[in-house]
């Protein structure tokens, strides 16, 4: 898979695995997503996924490289500044991709 958010439908699928951008900030999350549907817990795995999906928009569609490189400041990784031409967030977005994070349990 190349998207966190079909993570599940396409391990459902016959998938074995995935390269996802949503894994540099929640690679705990990620790996639990696939050992649930691993060990035939699927709706705990699909209830995890779906409490991602906002978290995946925002670091990929929505916010792309900047949003991130910020997501990962705020969860404790080093993210630093997206390079040229690349603008890091503005204040008005990184207090929404904050807001995105909290939503998702993944900071307090």
């Amino acid at each position: 898979m190349g998207t966190a958010s079909v993570l599940f439908s396409g391990l459902s699928s016959g998938a074995v695995g995935g390269i996802l951008a949503l894994a540099n900030i929640a690679p705990d999350e990620c790996t639990k997503i696939y050992n649930l549907f691993g060990e035939k817990k699927f709706n705990q795995a699909l209830e995890l996924q779906n409490r991602l999906i906002p978290v995946n928009r925002a670091v990929t569609a929505k916010f792309g490289v900047s949003g991130l490189k910020a997501a990962m400041d705020m969860m404790g990784y080093f993210g630093g500044n997206p390079r040229l031409p690349l603008m890091s967030l503005n204040e008005a977005q990184l207090i929404e991709l904050k807001m995105i994070l909290k939503k998702a349990s993944l900071i307090e």
